[in-house]
């Protein structure tokens, strides 16, 4: 999507102590750039969603630009997107590169999948599915990480990518939502171990928990269900797809790797002998 960064922060100080207000100018550029529609307003570092702001027009941004200020997540500056009005789901695709070889697209992606909120972040209570990545997709990530990671040999990212459907959806939103609803208890129960405290005192043992409620979780029917939904959504829309964040912090191992089977550490260790040999 459209992206604009103003390197300057909403509010400055001067050297006599007076406080300069600069957000008439900002949500100026703001606006020249990503036009008059809906403008999402975030963080310049991944927040699981927190701190994401939509503004509906030039007033809401106004009001979301004074409530700005600067944070270890967001140093400085301010960081606006255009809205893309996707359906109820985005992806989480893995690209990884070895030093001497091609890109490499994991094959299958996670979905984070809800109608919460417009953010389909896991940590906002929504669910995660997995999802097979068309081959257009697949190519598209891997030029887009190499564009990322610029001159790096090797590199692993996680691309957030979003899917415009519109009016071309292959499902009713109330069934998709009951099929949802299905999956509540299942995944409560799968964060449950994931946040349990035996963690750290047994990883072995939390990790086979992890496993088996995630493993329960995908069995039932409504799993399969919402799955076919997406996958057959990408498949229909896959010439569409946008990238609008990458993340390379290992906070996400957990739910990638149960939902995609793609073991991030493995592809981290590779990255690093590949630097070696």
């Amino acid at each position: 999507p459209k992206t604009v960064f103003v390197p300057c922060d909403v509010q400055e100080k001067t050297k006599d102590g007076n406080r300069i207000n600069n957000e008439e100018e900002i949500a100026d550029l703001i606006l020249q750039g990503l036009g008059e529609g809906i403008v999402v307003v975030k963080p310049d570092a991944g927040t699981h969603g927190r701190g994401v702001v939509l503004a509906k027009n030039r007033s809401e941004l106004l009001k979301v630009l004074r409530k700005t200020r600067p944070s270890i997540i967001n140093p400085v500056g301010v960081l606006a997107q255009e809205f893309v009005p996707k359906w109820f789901y985005d992806l989480r695709i893995i690209v990884v590169k070895e030093k001497g070889k091609e890109p490499y697209c994991h094959p299958k992606a996670m979905a984070r999948a809800g109608f919460k909120d417009f953010r389909t972040n896991t940590a906002l209570g929504n669910f995660v599915l997995d999802v097979d990545l068309p081959v257009t997709i697949r190519d598209l990530a891997s030029k887009c990480g190499m564009i990322i990671a610029g001159n790096c040999e090797a590199w692993l990212l996680a691309l957030d990518a979003m899917i415009p459907v519109c009016d071309n959806k292959n499902a009713d939103d109330n069934y998709v939502t009951g099929e949802l609803k299905k999956l509540a208890r299942a995944f409560k129960e799968v964060k449950a171990v994931k946040t349990a405290a035996s963690k750290k005192k047994d990883f072995a043992g939390w990790n086979k928990k992890l496993e088996e409620s995630f493993q329960k979780y995908k069995s039932i029917q409504a799993y399969e269900n919402v799955r076919r939904i997406i996958n057959e959504s990408v498949e229909m829309n896959k010439d569409n797809v946008l990238f609008h964040e990458a993340n390379s912090c290992p906070e996400f191992w957990e739910q990638t790797r149960l939902a995609t089977g793609a073991n991030l550490a493995e592809y981290l260790l590779a990255c690093a002998r590949s630097m070696i040999d």
